[in-house]
């Protein structure tokens, strides 16, 4: 007998990602969109598990279901831990310019304020934390680090976010000096 699984989420590819990580359980997943009436769940915590578990808790609690959501986000060293759960939101003081995305407005805004700091002050990690809530109130937390630097401008192409100004520390040892 197949297990529901929630995914607190409106994001079809994030959604895409669970299902092929689940293809070969069996698992049914479902995602925000199953549920229109679903509530929207501020992002309060000032920490990625405490992001996390709001969302998780509150979908579990409307669905009845076992729900995982998660919180990330991109922490830099030099400015005490920016954008850090204010990731998504960052520069969300600033004037977009004609035709600019969300993730391009945060990245120009973070460049702006890293201008002038030397590549060896500009190291950094992306941090995701998973939560996990049962209907009954068990819950479970996982947090992950992936230890980089900021780049001086966007490259790449296919990225989200801040992938185009995040330069991995593993291959980073592969780059020339």
């Amino acid at each position: 007998m197949a297990q529901t699984l929630v995914l607190a989420t409106r994001n079809k590819g994030k959604i895409r990602e669970f299902q092929k990580l689940l293809a070969d359980h069996d698992i049914t997943l479902l995602g925000l969109g199953d549920y229109p009436e679903a509530p929207d769940v501020a992002e309060t915590g000032t920490t990625f598990a405490q992001n996390a578990l709001l969302k998780a808790r509150a979908i579990a609690k409307f669905t009845q279901k076992v729900t995982v959501a998660d919180d990330s986000g991109l922490v830099v060293d030099c400015l005490n831990g920016e954008p850090g759960v204010f990731s998504a939101r960052y520069a969300s003081d600033m004037e977009f310019l004609p035709n600019e995305t969300v993730d391009a407005k945060n990245i120009r805004k973070l460049l702006q304020v890293l201008e002038g700091v030397p590549e060896e002050r500009r190291s950094c990690r992306f941090v995701c934390c998973m939560a996990v809530v049962r209907p009954d109130g068990r819950e479970m937390t996982v947090e992950g680090q992936w230890e980089g630097r900021v780049l001086f401008k966007a490259v790449g192409e296919g990225g989200f976010g801040y992938d185009p100004i995040f330069l991995t520390r593993h291959l980073a040892y592969l780059l020339p000096s």
